[in-house]
């Protein structure tokens, strides 16, 4: 089988619409979290917003969206441990941001595999961003309004085991993570750290690929084939360039799906490279 790259259906060029139209900016967040209020100023003052955003990727203030739990896959990642009977297994958030993810994760494998947890699944988060990366190392993460009324039982469940809740204003909660100074945080490139893993690994690469030019795209893609047999990847589930990258290293038979998500994929034997449609094992 091979995974061309003229197929339509799977070309993660096909979503230029999806959050890239000028309409959409205000949902890169660019918070102040993220970037300092003369950034914040300067981007607002642009006429050519989308200009401005690459000037801001481009020194490396990425599209720094987040929140708790945002995916369903973090609260099945416990479950899945323990199903494919993993007794150690790292675990990588790339594209971490603030922290959001790799602290989600950190939560539920405390919560089900109690504080030392960390002895078996390890956790890093990676970022380009160092302002993000510091924010992350304090442990103290900044929410939305709407994130936590979204989620007040869940909320409520995590301040019992730990989890402290400030109110900041109307719109914003500070939440400060118990023990978080067990998850590793560093800054540097994603795909230097993917090509870095030598065993198996959980990698939680959600809404990244997207930022990725289209042979990069395939580049990281082939990396991912690369990844040893019994190794985790978890893409988002909401961008078309995520879903599409599944279907890729599927059809590739890399991967296969696991745990009745889309976008959670167990590394398999022998595969087709997505870039050069060659056989083999990888």
């Amino acid at each position: 089988m091979n995974a061309s790259r003229n197929h339509a259906a799977s070309d993660p060029r096909q979503p230029k619409t999806e959050m890239q139209d000028n309409s959409d900016l205000s949902r890169c967040i660019l918070p102040s979290r993220v970037l300092s209020e003369e950034q914040r100023e300067r981007f607002e003052a642009k006429s050519d917003k989308s200009a401005a955003l690459r000037e801001i990727r481009e020194r490396g203030f990425l599209w720094n969206y987040t929140e708790l739990f945002r995916d369903p896959s973090i609260a099945k990642l416990p479950e899945l441990l323990c199903s494919y009977s993993y007794s150690h297994l790292p675990i990588y958030s790339f594209g971490c941001s603030t922290g959001h993810e790799p602290y989600s994760l950190h939560l539920v494998l405390r919560d089900h595999f109690g504080a030392d947890y960390h002895l078996r699944f390890p956790i890093t988060g990676c970022d380009l961003n160092a302002d993000c990366i510091d924010t992350a190392r304090s442990g103290r993460l900044l929410i939305d309004y709407d994130e936590a009324l979204s989620g007040q039982n869940r909320l409520l469940y995590w301040a019992e085991r730990g989890l402290v809740v400030e109110k900041v204003s109307y719109e914003k909660k500070l939440v400060t993570v118990p023990e978080h100074r067990q998850v590793r945080l560093v800054k540097g490139d994603f795909r230097k750290g993917l090509a870095e893993i030598s065993g198996p690994a959980a990698i939680f690469l959600q809404n990244i690929l997207y930022h990725l030019s289209f042979d990069d795209q395939f580049t990281v893609l082939d990396q991912l084939c690369s990844l040893p047999e019994e190794s985790i990847v978890c893409l988002g589930s909401k961008t078309f360039t995520d879903r599409a990258a599944a279907s890729i290293l599927c059809a590739s038979g890399a991967f296969s799906r696991i745990c009745g998500l889309k976008n959670v994929l167990m590394r398999r034997g022998r595969s087709i490279s997505p870039a050069t449609g060659q056989c083999g094992e990888v």
